[in-house]
């Protein structure tokens, strides 16, 4: 009898861990489906502000840290979005409180990376502003409002947009 308990203790505890692996596993996406990518107009301009609040002139002169402002070719545009499309990010759950308030929206990352960027898709016309958002390195999101913050999961994923845009023209 002791033997039975135990034995049904111990699928239960698998039951939850199996469970809870399903559960985290889900949580992780690509940025095609993060982002609704397909229906995104990605015509037009395409301009990354990359903004270093580490800069050593952070505290004196600069209020907003090292500022360059990135103007991308055709190739390293779809490059970056192709980057930004296949890269990995992990879906946050953010429970505070206005989170069962209807109509109340709130959603906040912080990061301690000195860098983020300021991702602009200029399609002219458009009212509306395309693009996306970063807080860090950590977090990334879409310009247009209705879209929370995903986790970025890969440490170098700021290294190799540093990459991408490395050749791009700066334009401030």
């Amino acid at each position: 009898e002791y033997i039975m308990k135990n034995k049904n203790t111990v699928i239960k505890v698998v039951a939850v861990i199996i469970a809870a692996a399903v559960f985290y596993l889900s949580l992780f996406t690509t940025g095609e489906k993060a982002f609704d990518m397909e229906t995104m107009d990605t015509n037009g301009e395409l301009t990354v502000l990359r903004i270093d609040s580490g800069y050593p002139e952070y505290n004196s002169k600069e209020p907003y840290g090292l500022r360059e402002t990135y103007l991308l070719n055709e190739a390293q545009k779809a490059e970056l979005l192709d980057f930004i499309r296949q890269s990995r990010y992990r879906k946050r759950i953010s429970i505070n409180a206005f989170t069962f308030i209807p109509g109340i929206s709130m959603d906040s990352v912080s990061s301690s990376d000195n860098v983020y960027y300021i991702i602009h898709i200029n399609n002219g016309a458009d009212e509306n502003q395309k693009g996306f958002v970063t807080c860090g390195c950590d977090y990334i999101r879409p310009i247009e409002d209705g879209y929370r913050y995903v986790k970025i999961p890969d440490k170098k994923w700021g290294e190799k947009l540093d990459a991408i845009i490395a050749q791009a023209q700066i334009t401030e």
